[in-house]
C-alpha cells in the first residue's frame, strides 16, 4: 500500500474519488499544478492495482467516469 500511494498525487486522486465519480478535467482542475501526463499515470497505475475503476461511455464526445473500488475505499 505504501509503494502504491507513496508518491505526491496518489493520495490527493484518492482523496478526491472517495467523495464519488469523478471526471479526468473534474480530477485536472481539483489537483491544481499535476500535468495531464502524471495524472494519466497515476489513474492507470490505480487502476492495475484494482484501487480505481474506470467506466467509458459511448457517447459523442467520450465520457470516462473515474471511481474507487471496495478496495480503494478500504
Amino acid at each position: 500500500t505504501a509503494q502504491l500511494i507513496g508518491n505526491k498525487w496518489t493520495p490527493l486522486i484518492v482523496r478526491d474519488l472517495a467523495a464519488g465519480q469523478r471526471r479526468f478535467s473534474e480530477l485536472e482542475r481539483s489537483l491544481h499544478g499535476i500535468s495531464p501526463k502524471t495524472l494519466s499515470e497515476r489513474l492507470k497505475r490505480l487502476e492495475e492495482a484494482h484501487v480505481v475503476e474506470r467506466q467509458c461511455f459511448a457517447e459523442v464526445p467520450p465520457r470516462v467516469e473515474y471511481s474507487l473500488t471496495e478496495k480503494g475505499f478500504a
